[in-house]
């Protein structure tokens, strides 16, 4: 009975944890080529595509689980079935377009463009979402039964039929396209790296052939095998449609797991694999670094220019000439600062920063007191303020 429940929380975690990993990726993409003028292409215009039909993707995961447990979720699984579509086609769109790149690289700019890639996208979701709603909206007969006579053989039926139609017509054109492109990719990519050894043989370089045909075939393999894990899914589903045999819940939900594993993998595989979309990452992440590090020290400035009551501190108070030497120190490091992002570096000591946290205003700890007394040379006594002053 244990095992049982913590079997249960698991299929309950993990749909959790894959939307978290997919909103994660898929958000971080979207960023960057909104951000980035120099990723703003065809490709990855589609790229950014493929990010947004995965998160809502994503979105529809919950909703197709609880239909394995209760069969009572038909809006949702078809809208699980016509993000996947929509999914898959995006992943067969930038395999062809990275197919005429290499084709045809000197009209490719003319010929592919955001418009048009805008347009084929906009298709491929259109068909399959005629994919996907068309059993319903016909009223799809199966084996002489009725849709009407039961509610729940309604909902069965109308899956398996959307399940059979989607195998036929989306996930197998679209499994054909993929591999022929990425093939003929392949073949092309390895014609070009034997022509860049012979290269380099005549020029007395050392080029190594075997390695760049490893780099070619891993990459290529990592982007069929993710586009692949909708395979087993499909086969399930496909097999209890053709046998109207029912296979194990858990072992169905496990596969559907396994499927939407791929909307983690798609942000590695199509963006974070280029150095070019790393390079715009990077840019993003240091602009956000420099933001926090400028208002790390507009808050210096504030919490050294607030005045300072002798109320609170019984024993000591810092006097205006040492106010006025924190203040100096202050501009020394943000000129500091200034030259370091000059030469692209960073640093991080300031003897500020070395403080306590807690501010040099009201109420701040007897710790940042003493800290402050031994850094500026101050006379440990117990004076008050006045008379330090006279």
């Amino acid at each position: 009975m244990e095992n049982l429940n913590l079997l249960s929380l698991v299929y309950l975690l993990v749909p959790i944890v894959l939307i978290l990993l997919i909103l994660l990726g898929n958000i971080v993409v979207i960023i960057c080529i909104l951000y980035s003028k120099q990723l703003q292409t065809a490709t990855y215009i589609a790229v950014l595509i493929l990010a947004c039909f995965d998160i809502t993707l994503a979105f529809c995961l919950p909703f197709a689980v609880m239909e394995s447990y209760r069969p009572l979720y038909l809006v949702s699984n078809q809208m699980l079935i016509n993000m996947s579509g929509a999914s898959l086609s995006a992943q067969c769109l930038i395999a062809f377009n990275r197919f005429q790149t290499l084709m045809k690289p000197l009209s490719y700019k003319a010929n592919v463009t955001i418009k048009r890639t805008l347009y084929l996208i906009a298709l491929t979701v259109f068909y399959c979402t005629v994919v996907a709603w068309t059993p319903f909206l016909i009223e799809w007969e199966t084996n002489g039964l009725l849709l009407f006579d039961d509610n729940i053989l309604l909902l069965q039926v109308i899956l398996k039929n959307t399940y059979a139609l989607f195998f036929v017509a989306v996930f197998i054109p679209v499994c054909l396209v993929t591999f022929f492109c990425y093939y003929k990719i392949y073949g092309i990519a390895k014609r070009h790296s034997e022509m860049i050894a012979t290269l380099e043989i005549s020029l007395n370089h050392n080029g190594s052939l075997a390695c760049r045909k490893t780099k070619y075939a891993k990459t290529i393999a990592c982007i069929i095998c993710a586009f692949l894990l909708w395979f087993p899914f499909q086969m399930c589903v496909v097999f209890e449609s053709a046998t109207n045999l029912k296979t194990m819940k858990r072992f169905r939900t496990g596969l559907l797991y396994l499927a939407i594993f791929n909307c983690i993998l798609n942000p590695w595989i199509y963006s974070y694999n280029n150095s070019q979309f790393r390079s715009a990452l990077k840019l993003i992440c240091r602009n956000i670094y420099e933001q926090c590090l400028k208002y790390k020290r507009q808050l210096i400035h504030e919490i050294i220019k607030k005045p300072l009551h002798s109320a609170t501190l019984p024993t000591f108070t810092i006097l205006p000439v040492y106010q006025n030497k924190i203040q100096s120190c202050c501009y020394e490091y943000e000129a500091f600062l200034h030259a370091i992002h000059k030469k692209r570096k960073t640093c991080f000591f300031c003897p500020l920063l070395n403080l306590p946290q807690t501010r040099i205003t009201e109420g701040y700890t007897q710790k940042s007191h003493f800290a402050t007394k031994k850094l500026f040379h101050i006379p440990d006594t117990t004076t008050p303020v006045d008379n330090l002053v006279t």
